[in-house]
């Protein structure tokens, strides 16, 4: 059992062994899917529908919301979400469902186990795949064939991998802009900080499957503007 507050960081995702095998499978097939090839609600139509999700589920601070910020998120948006969709139904069999959407209210992460990737290129940012418990100890004993029955390391790894094999897809769909993505750093424990560029404005989507809770934490901006806080 790992301590409350763990962090397993991107050392261990060193691209042998069985986890590194499933990436390269899936992330070959995934780049052969279209955007939407699952389930389109899910997905957000154009600028105007995230605006209005972000508007009625946030607070005033969202009345009059950045064009750019806008632009920007649903274009990035999207292929991340295809990217956990395509995930959970081609390697785990979990069908995932988008129950919201607003602004973060604070850097924190909403669930207790949370892969982090950061993203560069045209757009700077960092990408959070946040799981309940529950979900990351049966995404662990999916992909490993074993049932694990407490967060250890080996949950913590298949968070990372997954968190990997959703921005390796989401990168594979947004090549015209020249993206790179970190390895995988992994936080467990009760309110984790997330930290995203400053000039960003960090959105959260939750999810939910038959495992339980999991959501998307994602904050972009643009390059030449960009310190952390």
């Amino acid at each position: 059992m790992l301590s409350p507050v763990s962090s397993f960081g991107a050392s261990k995702q060193d691209g042998t062994g069985l986890f590194a095998s499933l990436r390269r499978s899936l992330e070959s097939r995934l780049e052969k899917l279209p955007l939407n090839f699952g389930t389109p609600d899910l997905y957000f139509s154009d600028n105007r529908d995230i605006i209005r999700c972000v508007t009625q589920t946030s607070d005033s601070r969202t009345s009059n919301p950045d064009p750019d910020m806008s632009t920007i998120e649903v274009d990035y948006i999207n292929p991340v979400i295809a990217g956990l969709e395509d995930a959970f139904l081609t390697m785990l069999n979990c069908k995932v469902e988008r129950t919201g959407l607003g602004l973060m209210e604070n850097n924190l992460a909403l669930h207790p186990v949370s892969g982090i990737i950061g993203i560069s290129g045209k757009a700077v940012g960092t990408v959070v795949l946040s799981m309940s418990e529950s979900v990351s100890i049966k995404v662990a004993s999916t992909m490993l064939m074993s049932e694990m029955k407490e967060i250890d390391d080996d949950v913590m790894d298949a968070v990372g991998e997954v968190t990997n094999m959703v921005c390796g897809s989401a990168k594979a769909k947004l090549a015209q802009y020249s993206l790179s993505i970190s390895l995988p750093n992994v936080l467990y424990g009760k309110e984790c900080r997330l930290h995203f560029p400053q000039n960003s404005h960090p959105i959260s989507i939750p999810f939910k499957c038959a495992w339980g809770m999991l959501a998307l934490q994602i904050g972009f901006t643009f390059p030449g503007t960009v310190a952390h806080h």
